[in-house]
C-alpha cells in the first residue's frame, strides 16, 4: 500500500500504522492548504482627510461616567494637517485621540463647560510607522488615561461631566466630521471595564497585536465591539458585537500593520505553506477570497479570474524536473480553459478540463472549455517529457517541455496574472524538485481524493 501524508494533523500511514512527516516526498518545495491556520489576511481602513473620510459609530453606550477601555492601531500617512485618531463625544464631556502636525499624539478632553485638558506624551510619531495606542477610564476617580506603544499610561483628572447622556463615536474624524485625517486604522476594540496594565500589553502583544480570533478568553470578559477594519469598503462590522460602523465618504483598505487569520470572506494577500514559504499578492484588486466552507465545505481560497497569488523568484530552485499535485474547484462555466497552477512567464502549467501545457505555449493536452467539475490533477515534467495525470489516471505523455518553474503561481497561468487565470476554488496545491515516484504519485491522489470527498 502506497504511503499516505500526514499533512497538519491529517492522518495517515503505510497500511502498517508508521506517521510520515508532512509530505514525505522526494524532493519536496512546499504545499498550501487552505485552513484557516494557513492563510494570512491583514488590511487596514484609509481614511482620506481631503474628503474628510471616516467612519460612525452612531450613539454608543460607553459614556465617560463608565468605565472603559479602547485600544487600536494607526498608521499616519502625512503629518502637515491633524489626524484624528478617536473621537467620543456627549453632551457633557468629549474626548478626542489624535495626532497633531508636529508628531506628537494627543489627547484632548473637553469639559460640559467647554475647557480643555491636553495631555502629550514623548512619543513622537513618524509617517508610514504603526503605533499603538490606548484610552482607559475610571468613572469613580474620574481619570482617563492614554498610552502609546510600550509607553507606561499618562493620567488625565477631568471635572464631573455635567450631562452623562449618550455619546457619538467617529474614528478618523473630529465629534464635527468635518476634520479627517489622512491615515489608516486597524484592530480597534472597546471594553466596559478598565484594563488591567498587564491585559493591555497583552492586547499590543509585542508589537504584534492580538486579532479577534486569538484573543484569550480574559480579554473576552467585557468586551463590547471590536472591529478588524480590513474589509474592502462599506460597513465595517463589529466582529464581537452589534455596532456595526457605517462608512462616510468612502474610507478605502490598504495593507495594515497586524497579520491575522482568515476569517470566512476575507481578502487572502499570504497564503503560507508547510514548509514556511509564501505564496502572496499584495495588489487589494488581486487578492483572491478566503472561504471557509467550499468545496465539499472544506475551506479554500477563491479566485475570480482577475486574482493570483505568487511565490518569490524561483530560479533554479523550481526549474526541471517537476512535479505539480493541485485540487481545482470551478465554481463557474468558461468557454475557455483556465489554470490554477503555472511556471512563471506561462511555462509548466496545468488547468482544468485536463489542459496541460510545458513550455511557453505548447500543448501536452488541450481540454477545452472549463465545467463545473471538482478534479484531482498532477503534472510531472522529468527535463524532457511530461504526462499529465487527472483523478489518479494518466491522460496524456509527451516530449513537449523544456521549460521548468520560475514562479510558483497558484490562480493564473502566469505570474503576471493575465494568462488563463482561474475561476474558482484551490484547496490545495503542493510542488516537488522532483519526478514523482509512481507510489508518491499514487498515495498523494489518494490523500487528495479522501481529503476532499472526490
Amino acid at each position: 500500500m502506497g504511503k499516505f501524508f500526514n499533512l497538519r494533523g491529517y492522518y495517515t500511514g503505510d497500511g502498517g500504522g508508521t506517521p510520515f512527516t508532512p509530505f514525505d516526498l522526494d524532493g519536496f518545495y512546499d504545499g498550501f492548504i487552505a485552513l484557516e491556520s494557513q492563510c494570512i489576511t491583514q488590511g487596514s481602513a484609509k481614511f482620506l482627510s481631503a474628503i474628510s473620510s471616516y467612519l460612525d459609530g452612531g450613539q454608543v453606550g460607553v459614556t465617560a461616567v463608565n468605565d472603559f477601555t479602547i485600544c487600536g492601531w494607526i498608521t499616519v500617512d502625512d503629518l502637515t494637517l491633524t489626524n484624528y485618531v478617536y473621537t467620543k463625544w456627549e453632551p457633557g464631556l468629549d474626548f478626542i485621540l489624535s495626532v497633531e502636525t508636529a508628531g506628537r499624539m494627543n489627547f484632548a478632553i473637553r469639559n460640559g463647560g467647554g475647557t480643555q485638558i491636553r495631555r502629550s506624551n514623548n512619543l513622537t510619531v513618524s509617517p508610514g510607522v504603526p503605533v499603538f495606542w490606548c484610552i482607559r477610564n475610571t468613572a469613580a476617580a474620574r481619570l482617563m488615561e492614554i498610552r502609546n506603544n510600550e509607553d507606561a499610561f499618562l493620567g488625565t483628572v477631568y471635572a464631573n461631566p455635567a450631562d452623562g447622556g449618550a455619546a457619538e463615536l467617529l474614528i478618523g474624524a473630529s465629534h464635527q466630521g468635518s476634520l479627517g485625517s489622512n491615515a489608516n486604522q486597524q484592530r480597534v476594540a472597546s471594553w466596559n471595564r478598565v484594563l488591567s496594565d498587564a491585559e493591555v500589553e497583552e492586547y499590543y502583544n509585542g508589537n504584534a497585536g492580538l486579532t479577534y480570533e486569538n484573543l484569550p478568553v480574559g480579554l473576552l470578559t467585557g468586551l463590547v465591539s471590536y472591529w478588524g477594519l480590513s474589509e474592502r469598503s462599506g460597513v465595517r462590522a463589529d466582529q464581537h458585537g452589534t455596532m456595526d460602523l457605517t462608512a462616510i465618504n468612502a474610507p478605502g483598505v490598504v495593507q495594515g500593520h497586524i497579520k491575522s487569520q482568515c476569517v470566512d470572506n476575507s481578502p487572502v494577500t499570504t497564503w503560507v505553506g508547510v514548509s514556511g514559504r509564501s505564496a502572496v499578492q499584495a495588489a487589494i484588486a488581486s487578492q483572491p477570497t478566503y472561504i471557509a466552507s467550499g468545496l465539499n465545505g472544506e475551506p479554500v481560497v477563491r479566485f475570480d479570474g482577475t486574482q493570483w497569488l505568487a511565490t518569490v523568484l524561483l530560479a533554479p530552485a523550481l526549474a526541471q524536473p517537476l512535479t505539480m499535485h493541485v485540487v481545482h474547484g470551478p465554481t463557474v462555466a468558461d468557454a475557455s480553459e483556465r489554470n490554477s497552477a503555472c511556471g512563471g512567464a506561462g511555462r509548466s502549467r496545468i488547468g482544468t478540463e485536463n489542459s496541460a501545457y510545458a513550455g511557453r505555449a505548447t500543448a501536452l493536452v488541450s481540454g477545452g472549455a472549463q465545467s463545473l467539475v471538482a478534479v484531482r490533477q498532477q503534472f510531472v515534467f522529468n527535463g524532457a517529457s511530461s504526462e499529465l495525470i487527472v483523478d489518479g489516471v494518466s491522460l496524456a505523455v509527451g516530449n513537449a517541455g523544456g521549460q521548468g518553474m520560475v514562479y510558483a503561481v497558484v490562480g493564473s497561468g502566469s505570474h503576471s496574472g493575465v494568462t488563463a487565470a482561474w475561476v474558482g476554488d484551490v484547496p490545495f496545491v503542493a510542488f516537488q524538485h522532483a519526478v514523482a515516484t509512481p507510489d508518491e504519485l499514487a498515495s498523494m491522489d489518494a490523500w487528495m481524493k479522501a481529503r476532499y470527498s472526490l
